[in-house]
């Protein structure tokens, strides 16, 4: 769902550098993830894992759905569309 909703919200212009910085800190947020998780098992069990990975989804939607929302305001730049 979310690799396709910067051509959703953002001008052409700068789709590419959103989905860049996406691609990025997916890389990075599962290098991370991959290294917590071990260290998590090793102390306790795999069920904060299990708990973590249901509720990280549904804190990402909250989150996207209460920052990109169509602004009072004019973009200057153009950059993000309204719904």
């Amino acid at each position: 769902m979310f690799l396709s909703l910067p051509t959703d919200v953002f001008q052409s212009r700068a789709v590419g550098t959103v989905s860049g910085m996406a691609g990025t800190g997916a890389g990075l947020g599962t290098m991370i993830s991959t290294y917590l998780i071990g260290r998590v098992a090793d102390v306790t069990s795999f069920a904060p894992v299990i708990v973590a990975a249901a509720l990280i989804p549904c804190a990402a939607t909250v989150v996207f759905v209460s920052l990109v929302r169509p602004s009072k305001r004019p973009d200057p730049r153009g950059l993000l569309l309204n719904f």
